[in-house]
């Protein structure tokens, strides 16, 4: 897992005013649970690589289980897949395809290749122990619970999803910086775009199907992105505050 990950979690904690208010108070207050596992992420001098060095194992070195990642790049297909790797399974998919027919094809994919993946642990445990039972059903994998994050990332996040995070954490620092308020105006929240360099891209089928966007049209674009950056980094940050991270929907 890229660490990058565990390091947006930690900015975002600190963005919490609750989570401050705790720190400030020694970790007392309706937020003690949280303080006991993540400390004093406002101790002056505190560098994310020493805070990383004293609370990693709240994470493990173990990826969180999950079920499903979309790839939408080739960058993504390589971050997430290794050669070799019996227990993940990429597929390509015709999305014109009947949904029913989807469903049945990667049904019968997946139960085929769990139940080969199934045999091969099988044969692997009698290996060790020929007088073990062993099953082909493939049920509710039992794991040490040392397996499992402390504190799971909710899901696991893309290259691509750390770069929008990242952003949005640089819209919501700049909107409030030196004590200011939030934006209450379009013309406000374009500036902030012009300024951060924010911009939206019009897709091939967009253009043909509605024409390429006036300079009005582009301002808004802009200026609702801006916008829903900010609003999306303080739904994380109450995300965090429950101790769940990246989800902000």
């Amino acid at each position: 897992m890229d660490v990058r990950a565990y390091k947006c979690w930690f900015e975002y904690l600190k963005r919490s005013e609750r989570y401050k208010e705790c720190c400030s108070q020694g970790g007392a207050g309706e937020m003690a649970g949280l303080y006991a596992d993540f400390g004093d992420v406002h101790a002056p001098g505190l560098l994310w690589e020493d805070w990383w060095m004293t609370h990693e194992e709240l994470f493990s070195g173990i990826e969180p289980l999950f079920v499903l990642n979309e790839i939408q790049t080739n960058a993504e297909f390589n971050y997430l897949w290794e050669e070799g790797q019996d227990d993940l399974l990429a597929l390509v998919i015709n999305l014109h395809a009947p949904k029913e027919t989807i469903l049945t094809a990667v049904a019968d994919t997946v139960a085929k290749l769990q139940l080969q993946l199934r045999r091969r642990e099988n044969e692997q445990i009698l290996a060790a122990n020929p007088q073990a039972k062993v099953t082909e059903r493939f049920g509710r994998p039992k794991f040490d619970p040392s397996f499992y994050h402390r504190y799971g990332l909710t899901p696991v996040p893309s290259r691509t999803d750390l770069d929008v995070l990242e952003r949005m954490l640089e819209v919501y620092d700049f909107c409030l910086k030196d004590g200011r308020k939030p934006p209450s105006s379009k013309l406000e929240w374009f500036e902030i775009a012009e300024y951060l360099g924010i911009m939206v891209e019009q897709t091939a089928r967009t253009k043909k199907d509605a024409g390429a966007m006036s300079a009005e049209e582009e301002r808004t674009e802009r200026a609702e992105k801006t916008k829903r950056y900010f609003r999306d980094a303080q739904n994380v940050i109450k995300s965090v505050e429950k101790g769940s991270f990246p989800k902000h929907s």
